[in-house]
């Protein structure tokens, strides 16, 4: 399938589901103002008239159901989440759960093949370490699977006079604790599935669908993965994607094959949740632009690590 294929699906299903959503809005407001049954037919059009003013008003006055309605900003998350086999999903920790909506694990729980996903919290020099253990505590009773880590993406250097410069900078243990969840992710993703397990034949062929080899010490190192050719990619931005392989003896061939490509790490968040801030302090360099405007980087090309 073409990508220009693809993408007229694309905007087809969603024009269908935005449509079928602000029908599911407008009924649910309709509920919480709690309207009278509207006119008969056959009622005087002053009837009519009134109860439509009554609608307009009491909908007029509830506060509006925001969603994104940006077919490009969906298709962000949909490459990034097709490309990459494991995924950081950044959560502000002055209120984790906002930023990780039941909708968007419920979608990252049916890609195919599974991802794995790890939960970062954000900027936890603001609010502290004795309330990050606490909503990592609670984050792993709702999402047993997911592991949970804390970053902090800056430091402070003092500049001439009253200015202030916020390096890009993750602190040793927070490193640390980032690349040994994303070590164990990988290690996750080299071990046969179930029905792979249970099938002798189909085991002695299987080849796992990410790169075997990642020199994670490389990584602890900072050292450039272009020059040892081990290291994961991080990719946030608008990139071809590949598509959800198929269950199937399509995908189960393609299975059989050695993956030679790096490890691909997508990082997704809602605005100023710190994705530019967090991938600029990997490298230790700013590589995007970070900004507190909402949506100041958009398109982010693939980071070798």
């Amino acid at each position: 399938m073409s990508k220009e294929e693809v993408e007229r699906n694309e905007e087809g299903m969603f024009e269908k589901w935005r449509a079928e959503t602000e029908e599911k809005i407008d009924r649910w407001r309709q509920r919480e103002v709690n309207l009278p049954n509207p006119p008969p037919d056959n009622a005087d059009d002053h009837v009519k008239e009134e109860f439509e003013e009554l609608r307009t008003r009491e909908l007029t006055m509830r506060s509006p159901t925001f969603y994104e309605q940006n077919l490009e900003v969906w298709r962000q998350l949909w490459r990034v989440t097709e490309l990459s086999s494991i995924l950081l999903v950044l959560l502000d920790a002055r209120c984790p759960p906002l930023h990780y909506p039941p909708s968007l694990h419920a979608y990252l729980s049916t890609l195919r093949p599974p991802r794995k996903i790890i939960l970062v919290l954000t900027k936890i020099d603001i609010v502290g370490p004795d309330r990050v253990n606490k909503w990592k505590a609670w984050l792993k009773t709702q999402y047993p699977e997911a592991k949970i880590v804390g970053v902090e993406s800056y430091r402070i250097q003092v500049g001439k006079g009253s200015k202030v410069k916020h390096l890009p900078h993750i602190p040793p243990q927070y490193l640390s604790e980032l690349i040994d969840a994303m070590e164990l992710s990988h290690q996750e993703l080299l071990a046969p599935p179930d029905r792979i397990k249970d099938d002798p034949a189909k085991l002695a062929k299987w080849q796992p669908r990410v790169r075997k080899v990642v020199n994670w010490n490389v990584v602890r190192k900072g050292e450039s993965a272009a020059d040892n050719d081990s290291g994961p990619v991080f990719i946030k931005g608008d990139e071809k994607g590949f598509g959800d392989e198929e269950e199937g003896e399509e995908s189960e061939e393609k299975e059989m094959k050695e993956v030679l490509e790096p490890l691909t790490i997508g990082l997704i968040g809602q605005p100023n949740v710190g994705k530019s801030s967090l991938l600029n302090a990997l490298f230790g360099t700013i590589k995007v632009k970070a900004s507190r405007t909402p949506g100041k980087v958009r398109f982010i090309p693939v980071q070798l690590l």
